[in-house]
Order: structure tokens, then sequence, then C-alpha cells
């Protein structure tokens, strides 16, 4: 893998997308209320790292908590490597800081590690699955040294294979190769592959459990054989989301950052903004940057399907939509004087339907009017129906309302013999109150 050149953010950038200054000043911080992650890999989780700050800063800002973040980087390196030479690498956060400090050093809710073919000097040839995952397995060990760190979850983050600028059928083909060594699969090498990350995935649950998969391999196959089959409007093969046969250019940036958001924080990526990011361009690629709706909207809904479907190894599963069969509203009819309130309820079945909102209304407002959460109040004499419409579906109830002049205190009395006092409700709601001298009443 060649170097990973310098990134160059964009001049023109929409608001809240972080310059590299700020993404410096994300450092982590044990702050309680601030959600901090860190990454370990080359470049490919610098692709990663290039808008996955913007996404969970905006997402965080909407619990009212701040991002922080921490990594370190090599590029063409193994996580076995990695791993077992923290102290190289070619760009840390917090600064000059290598993991084995970072890791257990500071409070982390997130932690990923991504595999890579071993070819660092004297590594060819190695038993790349089982070096690989002793590494994941030494970094969890390692993090849970901190007891600030009992509670992270950690990832896989698992990449890419390349592609070929002249060869539009490389990528599909390489990941869906077969690839495990059938009679010795630990023997297995390393490949970015759909079948060994899976068999990867297995092996470190064996001795932890928790483990999941960001699936970005995963998410550009299926994209890939989408855009070829003429689904996107703007995109013919995913060769158009790279900069380089290996790296990501901004649309990629955005699907990676975007995977590991539906992943992470198990939510649907639909309606995150497309950041802009500029890119150095190797020859045969260009920088998308500029995608239209529909083919967000499309990105984005595939990337929800792909994580929730390997939801095996992403733990995310899919939001069941139960939908609204009908309402009902209660009491079904109701007598009220004039500025008195009464509350409606509205009862929809099935009882766990998936949204429950609904939507109150008047017939008549100059006889009663009725607020956002079904409180009735009489206006003037008359008949009103009042009408409870559900959001899902648009199934409706109604309750009538009939409303009397309010000459006195009217409706339900009870005399209390030892007190010599008649409780009354003038509103029919059983909130009694106690007649005074002078006061009359009917019962209607």
């Amino acid at each position: 893998m060649p170097l990973t050149k310098k990134l160059v953010f964009a001049l023109m950038t929409p608001a809240f997308i972080l310059s590299p200054a700020a993404l410096a000043a994300t450092a982590v911080s044990a702050v309680a209320g601030t959600f901090a992650t860190y990454h370990i890999g080359n470049s490919l989780t610098q692709d990663l790292m290039t808008d996955f700050p913007n996404v969970a800063t905006r997402y965080e800002a909407t619990l009212g908590n701040g991002y922080a973040d921490g990594w370190i980087f090599n590029p063409s390196t193994s996580l076995d490597y990695l791993y077992s030479n923290p102290n190289v690498y070619a760009a840390t956060l917090p600064a000059s800081t290598p993991w084995t400090t970072a890791v257990p050093g500071n409070r982390w809710d997130i932690i990923t590690m991504q595999p890579y073919p071993q070819n660092e000097a004297g590594t060819q040839g190695r038993n790349w699955l089982i070096d690989n995952i002793n590494a994941v397995n030494g970094i969890i060990d390692t993090a849970k040294k901190n007891s600030a760190n009992a509670s992270t979850r950690f990832f896989i983050y698992a990449p890419w294979d390349r592609t070929f600028a002249g060869d539009l059928t490389f990528f599909s083909r390489t990941y869906t190769a077969a690839t495990i060594n059938q009679s010795a699969p630990d023997n297995t090498p390393m490949a970015l592959s759909r079948d060994v990350i899976a068999l990867f995935c297995d092996r470190v649950r064996m001795t932890n459990p928790g483990v999941c998969v960001i699936p970005v391999g995963e998410v550009f196959f299926k994209l890939d054989s989408m855009m070829q089959k003429g689904d996107f409007d703007n995109f013919t093969t995913i060769n158009q989301l790279h900069r380089d046969d290996y790296h990501c250019n901004s649309a990629g940036q955005n699907v990676a950052a975007w995977t590991a958001y539906a992943t992470i924080f198990r939510k649907s990526p639909v309606g995150l903004q497309n950041d802009i990011f500029g890119n150095t361009i190797g020859a045969g690629y260009t920088n998308v940057t500029a995608i239209d709706a529909h083919d967000v909207l499309l990105m984005q809904q595939t990337i929800w399907n792909v994580v929730t479907a390997m939801n095996k190894y992403t733990n995310v599963l899919p939001t069941v939509n139960v939908p609204v069969m009908g309402v009902s509203v209660g009491p079904a009819s109701l007598k009220l004087n004039t500025g008195v309130a009464r509350q409606l309820t509205a009862a929809i079945t099935p009882s766990d339907a998936s949204n429950q909102d609904v939507t109150w209304s008047s017939s008549n407002t100059a006889i009663a009017t009725v607020s956002i959460g079904g409180l009735v109040t009489g206006v003037a004499a008359g008949s009103a129906t009042i009408t409870a419409t559900t959001q899902d579906g648009g199934k409706t109830a109604t309750g009538a309302i009939t409303v009397s002049s309010n000459s006195g205190p009217e409706g339900y009395w009870s005399f209390n013999e030892t007190s010599g006092t008649i409780a009354i409700d003038g509103s029919g709601n059983n909130d009694t109150g106690v007649l005074t001298g002078g006061a009359s009443f009917t019962t209607g």
C-alpha cells in the first residue's frame, strides 16, 4: 500500500466540519459527558477518521455531550505489527503517544482495531490469523487494565480491499473469493475478504465474545453491485468512491464514517450530512464530492440494510416497525361547562405500535378547544366533535362534546351527613368541590 498523503480539508466545507486544528482539540478527555473513541490501524483507518469525528460530534451534540478521540496510524502496516511495535507510527493523538500509553491511560467508550495483511519486512509467511487475533485480544487486555474501561466496546474495523482503475470487477472478485484454508483454517493467509473477516471475528470472539465488526468492506461490496446494476444516478462502480487503488475519496470517506456511525451508535445513517473533503487523487480516479439526494439516500439506506443484516457480527438489530391498526378515544362522550377543562385519552392498537403519536382537532373551536395533548376546554354552549388522528396510518376516533353555559355549579353531587356539606363536581369528572352557602346546583 502506498504511503498515505497528508489529508487536506476543502476550504469550502459545510458548517460543523472540524478543521485539522479542531480535530486535534478533540483529544480524549475523561470528563463526564464526553464520548471518547480510539482507533488503531493504517491509512484505511485514517480514511475513516477523516469524517467520523464530524459525524460523532454532531450526534453527541444532540445528546448534550462532547466528543473526543485518539488514534495511532502507520501506513501499510498490519495490526500485529502495530501491536508489537507501539513506538512505530506516522501519526498519533494524543501527539507522540504510543497506543500502549494512550489506551490504558485514558477512558474510552469505543476502541476500533483494523486488521491488514502482514507485509512488513520479515513478517511474510507468518501466521496472520493467529498473530492478529493475539493483537486484538492483547489490546483489549491492555485497555481493561484501566478500570475506567470496564464497559468499553471493542470493534474490528473491517475495511475494503484494493481496486484497480482499469478493472471494474476486481474488487468484487477479490472480496467474494474463497480464501480460507479449509484443511487448516488457522493458517489462512490474510485477505480483506468476506470469509476471512468472518473467520477472524469468530476466532476473536472465542476469547472476547463482545467484539463486533464495522463492516465497511461488506458495504462497499453491496454498493458496488448496486452501482454496476444501474441503481444509482451518478455511480457505476465502487472505484468512484476511491482516490487511488487503496484509499477513499470524499464520497468513500463519508460512506466509511456513516457505516461506523450505524454500527457504533446503532442508528440508521439516513439523513446524515454529506461532508466534503479535498484529496490528492491518483491516476484514473476522481474526488467525488457532490452527490445528489437520491444517491445519498440510497447509500445511507444500503449501509443500514447491511449493518442490520449482519447483526450476528454488528450486534445491530433492524428496527421492527409495528404499524398502527386503530385508535379509540375515551371517554367517547363528555359534558362540560364553559371554562371547564377535561382530559381525553387516545388508545392506539396494537398497544406496542411503534408510533404512538396522535394529532388532536376540534370540529368547532368556538364551542370547545383541544390542546396538542388532548385536553378539552368548553368555550360556549353547544356541541363539538374532538378527533384524534394517528400519525401512522391516519387512523381516527372521535369524542362527542356537549358544552353548557356555566350559570352555577352543575354536575354530580353528594351529601356528607357528618359534616353537613354537599360535594359537587361541576365538570362531571369527579373532581369534587364543596358547595358553599348561597349556591345552587342541578343534577341534570
